[in-house]
């Protein structure tokens, strides 16, 4: 394994780091590629746009369940996002400007909203259920 290797890098972090599932790492570094192609030019996102982005890839990549998927994962709030982020960081598996924290991600953002909304947007059934009499 290279030392360049997106999965080295998150060998390393699972060394010091056991809140989160290695699957975690993975889903917020693809998360940062698809949230960054979304922009109509490239440049860098703030914490907010990065939690927004995250929420619709993990619907597009999950489906109205990925809260299990993402819990399931050790991901329950928008900090979780800003420590596995920064643990990416660290490794410089992401970059991130002068201005940027850790704390930006300590604010009160919904991750699991997406998913909610989703749900009650589908069609209801117009057929009876059948019963027994």
């Amino acid at each position: 394994m290279h030392k360049n290797d997106l999965n080295y890098k998150i060998n390393q972090i699972l060394k010091r780091e056991t809140r989160y599932h290695r699957e975690a790492y993975f889903f917020a570094s693809a998360s940062v590629t698809y949230t960054t192609t979304q922009l109509a030019q490239t440049r860098h996102v703030r914490a907010i746009e990065l939690l927004k982005g995250i929420s619709t890839y993990a619907l597009k990549q999950y489906g109205p369940f990925y809260k299990d998927i993402l819990q399931g994962w050790g991901i329950h709030k928008a900090s979780d996002i800003g420590n596995i982020v920064y643990e990416l960081i660290t490794e410089q598996a992401l970059s991130a400007s002068e201005e940027d924290s850790r704390e930006d991600f300590s604010v009160d953002y919904d991750l699991f909203a997406a998913a909610r909304i989703d749900v009650q947007k589908e069609p209801q059934s117009n057929k009876k259920v059948p019963t027994i009499d």
